[in-house]
């Protein structure tokens, strides 16, 4: 209670050399007596071309990166300098990049012991997790949509599985992939508010698996 109470004293009377900026992805996470005492600032993402030129600037003449990966990292942002950036900084990112295309790739033949270890694996990645997982599940997804929709690879994010992604349009409807789309966020959203880990990957690949039989 005392700190709690501080916070509030300092939020009422700052400093005069200091600007106090909280940060978060819900404002609804922050105790409304706080949060009356704040200025709210909602930061539009920043547009995919800043974004891209960004790691042009930075990553882009780093040994090993192709325009493939920029174009990665762009997607993958979603407007977010700092989340793109990890895609290069992160070592452990292909790992888990990795394990997702593993899973995306063989759902049809895996059981649910398999997709369960490898969505596990993904919290033993440093300052990475299931949040990443899911990402990149629906970057694969939103492929699919994509490619069912105009038969054009160009647009694609995997495009170096365009043989696999060709075959999973014709086994999957628009309807389906929603299906899986919106099962995917809802394990997110279960997960936070800490429902059974076995129940939600239950429900997520048994959702998966039954659109895929087309």
């Amino acid at each position: 209670m005392k700190h709690r109470i501080a916070i509030l004293k300092t939020l009422e009377e700052p400093p005069e050399y200091a600007v106090i900026i909280l940060l978060t992805a819900n404002e609804k996470l922050i105790l409304p007596t706080v949060r009356s005492r704040c200025e709210i600032i909602n930061i539009p993402a920043m547009p995919d071309e800043m974004v891209l030129e960004y790691f042009e600037k930075n990553f882009g003449g780093n040994e090993g990166v192709t325009e493939d990966d920029l174009k990665f990292a762009e997607h993958f942002a979603d407007g977010k300098i700092g989340r793109g950036s990890i895609t290069f900084t992160n070592p452990d990112f292909k790992k888990l990049k990795r394990d997702v295309l593993e899973v995306v790739l063989n759902i049809e033949d895996m059981s649910l012991n398999d997709m369960m270890n490898y969505v596990r694996r993904a919290d033993m990645y440093t300052d990475l997790g299931v949040d990443y997982f899911f990402d990149l599940m629906l970057l694969w997804y939103r492929d699919l949509l994509l490619f069912e929709s105009t038969r054009d690879a160009n647009g694609l994010i995997f495009k170096d599985y365009l043989t696999d992604i060709s075959r999973q349009a014709q086994i999957l409807s628009y309807e389906g992939i929603d299906s899986i789309t919106d099962a995917i966020e809802n394990a997110r959203k279960r997960l936070h508010a800490n429902v059974s880990f076995e129940l939600v990957m239950e429900l997520l690949f048994l959702t998966i698996r039954d659109n895929m039989k087309g």
